[in-house]
């Protein structure tokens, strides 16, 4: 019997298909951390609007809320270092707290209760 050797065009139609199977691998495995994220960052998040909520009850106002330490320690990552993609705005009366993802949406939370992800097409919270 002879052998039959692998001609270029099969090895090419090889390499296409394994190439189309592990991109179609590498954009699921890219979506679930995108989710992830989001899971991650609404609860640290809903974490720092109870804070906020037990911050008022003692001040009455939420002026200085961006400063407060429990507020500083729920936004921190594990190692103890802020985190960038989060921003904290606050005046007597309301706070908004917001974390940016890298496809131009982010995830709020603010002092009328208002939680969810909002886009840079949108105006309001959803």
């Amino acid at each position: 019997m002879s052998m039959r050797a692998f001609t270029f065009i099969e090895i090419l139609i090889a390499i296409s298909i394994i190439t189309t199977l592990s991109s179609v691998i590498l954009n699921s495995a890219f979506k679930t951390q995108d989710r992830a994220d989001i899971v991650i960052a609404r609860s640290a998040l809903s974490e720092a609007s109870v804070h906020a909520s037990a911050y008022y009850q003692k001040h009455r106002n939420y002026s200085n809320l961006c400063s407060d330490s429990k507020i500083i320690s729920t936004l921190d990552t594990q190692n103890g270092v802020a985190d960038p993609t989060i921003s904290c705005s606050s005046t007597v009366s309301s706070f908004i707290i917001q974390k940016s993802f890298n496809d131009t949406s982010s995830y709020c939370v603010d002092s009328e209760g208002h939680s969810g992800i909002v886009t840079s097409a949108s105006t309001e919270i959803l």
